[in-house]
This record gives C-alpha cells, sequence and structure tokens, in this order.
C-alpha cells in the first residue's frame, strides 16, 4: 500500500493556475449535481466541543469514485501560540478495497474548494459578473480572490489596509 501526503503548499502548487482552477471549478460543479441527485453519500458532519474548541469530522463517498473523511477544528487559543486558527486534514479511501490512498492538507483543500464553489455559485446565479465583493481578509479571501483571478484577471481590487499584511501574505 502506498499512502501519498499532500501538503498546503502542494496543493496550492496544483491548484494555482488557469488550468488547475478551472478543473477544480469543474468538479465542484459535477459534485454539486453528483449529491443533488444522490449519487454521493454525505451525512451531517458530527461536531464535538472540548471545552470551547470545535471540532467536526465530515464523512463523504460515492462508488467508484471513493470515500472520504474530513477533520477540521478551530481552536481559538492558537492565535496566542502562532498557530492556525483553523486547520484539518482530509483521508481519501478507495471505496472497493478500503484501502487509504491520501492524507490531504485540509486547511488548503477547504480554502480552494470553498472559492471553487463561489464561483460556481456565480456562473450558475449571478445576473452581472463584472462587479464582485470579497468581504473580508482572512484565508478565505485570500484563496476567493487568488481563485476569482484566474479565470479573467480581476480589474480592481481593495482590501482593509488594517489587515493588508494577512491578505497578502
Amino acid at each position: 500500500m502506498k499512502l501519498t501526503i499532500i501538503s498546503g503548499r502542494e496543493v496550492d502548487e496544483v491548484l494555482d493556475n488557469a488550468v488547475g482552477v478551472a478543473g477544480l471549478i469543474n468538479a465542484i460543479a459535477t459534485a454539486f449535481s453528483d449529491y443533488s441527485s444522490g449519487r454521493v453519500r454525505m451525512p451531517q458532519r458530527t461536531v464535538i466541543y472540548l471545552d470551547n474548541d470545535w471540532w467536526g469530522v465530515m464523512p463523504c463517498g460515492a462508488r467508484n469514485a471513493g470515500f472520504s473523511v474530513k477533520i477540521v477544528n478551530v481552536i481559538e487559543g492558537n492565535k496566542t501560540r502562532g498557530l492556525p486558527t483553523t486547520q484539518g486534514i482530509v483521508v481519501l479511501m478507495d471505496d472497493i478495497t478500503g484501502q487509504p490512498l491520501a492524507v490531504i492538507n485540509g486547511t488548503a483543500l477547504t480554502a480552494w474548494r470553498t472559492a471553487a464553489a463561489t464561483a460556481v455559485s456565480i456562473k450558475y446565479m449571478a445576473r452581472n459578473t463584472h462587479n464582485l465583493a470579497i468581504i473580508g481578509a482572512g484565508l478565505q479571501a485570500r484563496y476567493h480572490l487568488m481563485l476569482l483571478s484566474r479565470p479573467s484577471p480581476l480589474r480592481d481590487y481593495t482590501y482593509s489596509q488594517e489587515r493588508e499584511g494577512e491578505l497578502l501574505n
């Protein structure tokens, strides 16, 4: 058995380009369709609180597509430790044999996935795609800006000067 470990940097390297973004957006659109048709099984997440720390476990699977579990946490105390407040991993397994295939950095993967879900929503629901607003300057805002600027470069964007260093780094 070969288990592949995929870091956040590697997730970014694969997706942070026009081809990666286009493929991800198409994959997310297909995933929405598969979920709506019942092809994908995805029960509600299980949430556990350890004191004030939030932990979520999110399974998902489809026959001949794979089985995955995302484990994610929100630990506010990590701010004082110099660590991200939200971290996670995704474990991917073969749905036929049960063999573990990969452990993927869930923080980067989720950030890309969420931004791609926004792009799919814009594609199918927005009347005007010439003007978009990203509210915030954290991790999600950064990945939304990266992803949404790939299909067609953004002409103008503004962000809070108070948090610009966080957005740009």
